[in-house]
């Protein structure tokens, strides 16, 4: 009769209560299965001891194609087992000399080894030796339901280093103020992403910003917002990886001398007339979600973080410093007071002087961007003369002036040529002047900008007319 009783129980660390009677005794290390593979498969009908080398060949040495997830206990692996003919998903996990995770391992055992329900994960087998032990379950080809119900997914670092082979400049779509943008190429789950990366040392400096981005667009669901696929966080970096969009950021089909980069899947191309009015009210339908979806303030509108897909929809980023709308007792917002601003030529007077933020101040922000969209001019640009540099000081009292359609081309970007709607930009630069008002109470909520942009948007771009040269006979 042993005198020993072994206590089990929910997943928790097994404890072993002596005999009081009996003398202390060390732990006996478990002992590893035979090295030798028996002529029967499993222990039951079922129930497989596999050997290590089986788990090492099917995961093809744990590579990173194989890596379904990770847990508290030990890394998942999509596994090959050719012997039952089967893929499973292989639990793996180095247990050490303290044989850490070895409760979890029996009480898994115990409570997996006779479930027969379709909705209770099977259990197929298991290894245990001296280091590592396996639990070996059904295969779901599908993954867990997170990652289809919330799309987030925690990164391993080297899946960045490798995905991005190690960094590489081909790889490089961008940098910010936070970090650098690579394109990353993700086996596990089947997708390209766009990585932004960031080594934060040992002051956790970003770290803001890291989690700003992730409390926003963790919930974010909008055609013209970015989706965030997951993060990684580690005792040196940051990254928070993102859809892929082929075409890059908007700065760079927009301004001739914008940075070039290599990670880029689609070249550059001027952008005409109703590609821009897309652009325009893409932003503007994002921004209207940001305001009323999520109940935030953006603060960072500009060219740069607007990104585009494929077919050329516009996405908003840049949610680094976002920040969540102030109310008053009565539910009317308020400007709230914060300690970092945006970006120059881009920031309302009230945010530039006094450090003031609003749904309002991301009206004022689109309006710059709709001077930037449709002139083909940086907000700020310190190679123009000092009372250029800010576009908004150049244009406003040009802007004034535009009351007939043949002014329009004063400040039509010359990219376009006459390939515009004249009827059409007079109501985008009408637009623009509304949003720039000096006074943040006088501006109009961004849902009615739409309404204006899109109204804007249904004059069409007239057909050219062929020129006829005058025939005249011959005496």
């Amino acid at each position: 009769m042993s005198r020993f009783m072994c206590c089990l129980g929910g997943g928790s660390s097994s404890n072993v209560v002596q005999d009081p009677e009996e003398p202390p005794q060390p732990p006996q290390p478990p002992q590893p299965p035979e090295p030798t593979v028996s002529s029967e498969t499993s222990d039951e009908e079922g129930f497989v001891k596999f050997q290590w080398n089986e788990i090492v060949e099917g995961t093809e040495n744990f590579d990173i194609t194989h890596l379904i997830g990770q847990g508290k206990v030990g890394k998942l692996y999509r596994c090959n087992f050719p012997r039952i003919h089967k893929v499973g998903a292989a639990k793996v996990h180095d247990h050490g000399d303290d044989f850490s995770g070895l409760g979890e391992f029996v009480a898994e055992i115990t409570t997996l080894r006779e479930a027969d329900h379709p909705n209770v994960i099977k259990l197929l087998g298991r290894h245990y030796g001296l280091q590592n032990t396996a639990l070996v379950y059904q295969f779901m080809p599908n993954g867990s339901l997170d990652h289809h119900l919330f799309g987030f997914v925690k990164f391993q670092w080297n899946e960045i280093v490798e995905g991005t082979e190690n960094f590489d400049i081909t790889h490089l779509i961008g940098q910010g103020k936070v970090g650098k943008l690579y394109r990353c190429n993700f086996p596990r789950i089947h997708k390209v992403g766009a990585a932004k990366v960031h080594d934060h040392g040992d002051d956790f400096s970003g770290l803001g910003e890291f989690v700003a981005e992730i409390t926003t667009l963790r919930e974010a669901d909008h055609p013209n917002v970015i989706k965030l696929l997951g993060r990684h966080y580690g005792l040196q970096n940051t990254a928070l990886v993102y859809q892929f969009m082929p075409n890059g950021s908007l700065d760079h089909h927009l301004f001739a001398n914008a940075r070039q980069v290599q990670g880029l899947t689609q070249a550059t191309r001027v952008l005409d007339w109703n590609t821009r009015m897309r652009i325009a009210v893409g932003v503007a339908e994002g921004l209207v979600y940001v305001h009323q979806g999520l109940s935030s303030i953006h603060r960072d509108v500009k060219a740069t973080n607007i990104v585009l897909d494929d077919n050329f929809v516009p996405k908003l980023t840049g949610f680094a410093t976002a920040a969540k709308i102030a109310y008053d007792e009565d539910g009317v917002e308020m400007q709230r007071e914060v300690s970092k601003n945006g970006t120059e030529g881009y920031l309302a007077p009230e945010t530039e002087n006094f450090g003031l933020v609003s749904t309002k101040s991301d009206v004022y922000s689109y309006g710059v961007f709709l001077l930037e969209l449709f002139t083909g001019r940086k907000a700020y640009d310190r190679d123009r003369p000092k009372a250029r540099e800010k576009l908004t000081d150049w244009l406003m009292p040009l802007l004034s002036l535009i009351t007939r359609l043949e002014q329009s081309p004063i400040v039509v970007d010359v990219a376009l040529g006459k390939k515009y709607s004249a009827q059409g930009s007079n109501r985008i630069f009408e637009t623009a002047r509304m949003c720039l008002n000096a006074q943040p109470l006088e501006r109009p909520a961004m849902g009615f900008v739409e309404t204006l942009v899109r109204e804007a948007a249904a004059y069409l771009v007239p057909e050219e007319k062929p020129q006829v040269k005058d025939r005249r006979c011959s005496t």
